[in-house]
């Protein structure tokens, strides 16, 4: 178990059954579904933009259309 603050999490990828938490440190991979995390994490700070990736809305300086 590795414990990863909400505040550090930059994004997270889905890779089909697993995903990988990116953070400035470290990434971490585990055994989960994306869609469950979806779930979990805060609708305020965090957003699916693909069906592969979510992303901390803290984090994002920029985006284009």
């Amino acid at each position: 178990m590795v414990k990863v603050p909400l505040a550090d999490i930059l994004y997270i990828e889905s890779l089909k059954d697993y995903i990988r938490v990116f953070t400035p440190e470290k990434n971490v991979t585990a055994y989960q579904r994306i869609s469950y995390m979806e779930e979990k994490l805060p609708k305020e700070k965090f957003i699916r933009v693909h069906r592969s990736f979510i992303i901390n809305l803290d984090k994002v300086d920029a985006y284009s259309t």
